[in-house]
């Protein structure tokens, strides 16, 4: 259970009932980040489109004493800054952007889905901290639009420190909301490389000329690949999926035939099925 000590008194304001536990941002070195599995990066250009800083994350415990805490983190800029510092472990090109719609081949944004902040205390003086994020990493061409989407949990391991010691409470609560940042990011890289709607695209960026493009097709792409694909990209729902499939091994429809001889692209294969 979170537990404060009068040695950070400073750093708290009783107003009723509710605690206010603030922590400031600190700049968190890039060698705290977890270890990536990329094996070669992606001769791509990257870009992010990064969370609003301005507002920093409340979050309001009841640690059922009666007494509420009210914590305060900055927890998007940490998120911003550990994106922005794995972008490049996978990215031969990295740039931050203000718009979904760039020059750049792939356009990257996360969402913070929610957090818990989990604390421990042992004996009078050592605490322990574990921050759990989900975030909600979108994947897009460089017209704005979903090509993926990864949900993500991060997983790092309790850290303890000494409770009484503002300088070293300030900089643990910084490095582990940092390094679960990295976590869950990196967890959503690696499951984008598996994307075949991610892969599909960046392999056919040079062929793609129209707002809507009929998705390149590598040699060896089967007809439940392209439907696939076309689930991935969000122009079928998973009912339309397990439908078109079932139609593989039998009487197929017009509509389908059309879609997988490439007469109508994955967009009107989706509204007209």
């Amino acid at each position: 259970m979170f537990r404060l000590f009068t040695a950070i008194a400073a750093s708290i304001i009783i107003s009723a009932c509710t605690v206010r536990f603030e922590i400031p941002y600190q700049d968190v070195s890039a060698s705290k980040l977890p270890a990536t599995h990329a094996v070669q990066k992606m001769n791509i250009r990257a870009a992010y489109l990064p969370l609003d800083e301005n507002s920093p994350s409340q979050k309001l415990e009841d640690n059922g004493s009666g007494i509420k805490q009210l914590i305060i983190t900055p927890m998007a800029r940490q998120i911003n800054k550990a994106v922005k510092d794995v972008m490049p472990q996978y990215f031969t090109e990295t740039s931050v952007v203000q718009s979904g719609n760039t020059d750049n081949g792939l356009i990257i944004s996360v969402e913070l889905q929610d957090y818990e902040l989990q604390t421990a205390a042992r004996g009078f003086n050592t605490c322990g901290f574990i921050p759990k994020l989900n975030l909600r990493t979108h994947f897009m061409d460089k017209n704005g639009h979903e090509l993926y989407r990864s949900d993500t949990v991060s997983t790092i391991p309790l850290i303890e420190y000494s409770c009484t010691n503002t300088a070293e409470y300030r900089s643990v609560w910084n490095t582990r909301i940092y390094m679960a940042a990295g976590d869950a990011f990196i967890k959503a890289l690696d499951n984008m490389l598996n994307s075949y709607a991610v892969n599909n695209y960046l392999r056919g960026q040079a062929q793609q000329t129209a707002p809507e493009p009929t998705p390149y097709v590598p040699d060896g792409t089967t007809e439940k690949d392209r439907l696939r694909a076309a689930f991935e990209q969000g122009y079928i729902d998973s009912a339309q999926l397990t439908k078109a499939i079932g139609e593989l091994g039998g009487d197929r429809s017009k509509l389908l035939e059309s879609f997988l001889n490439g007469k109508i692209d994955a967009k009107k294969f989706g509204e007209l099925y």
